[in-house]
């Protein structure tokens, strides 16, 4: 497994209705390395910012989702990982820190 970590491909526009998918940012080469590398139906792990926002998170993944097939890398999967499910124990996790 190769791992490409990144905190904000591109891949997405603030619109008047919102945000809206557009192609990844290839200013800075990453996407020409991921695509080296890139496996026909390969899948993805989004780690999400938000531990309350599961809408939002579950949003996002799809917008990236849609902006990697616009660049020409399409997957099978684009799973997303939170720090928890459990409002209230996220809700205390931040506070208490």
């Amino acid at each position: 497994m190769i791992a490409f970590l990144t905190s904000s491909p591109g891949g997405f526009l603030f619109e008047e209705g919102g945000i809206v998918p557009c192609r990844l940012d290839e200013r800075n080469g990453f996407i020409d390395n991921l695509k080296r590398y890139w496996k026909e139906r390969s899948k993805c792990l989004v780690i999400c910012a938000s531990p309350v926002d599961f809408e939002g998170n579950d949003n996002m993944r799809n917008i990236i989702m849609e902006a990697f097939a616009l660049s020409g890398l399409e997957m099978t999967a684009c799973d997303h990982w939170y720090q928890c499910r459990n409002y209230e124990l996220c809700r205390y996790r931040i506070c208490a820190t």
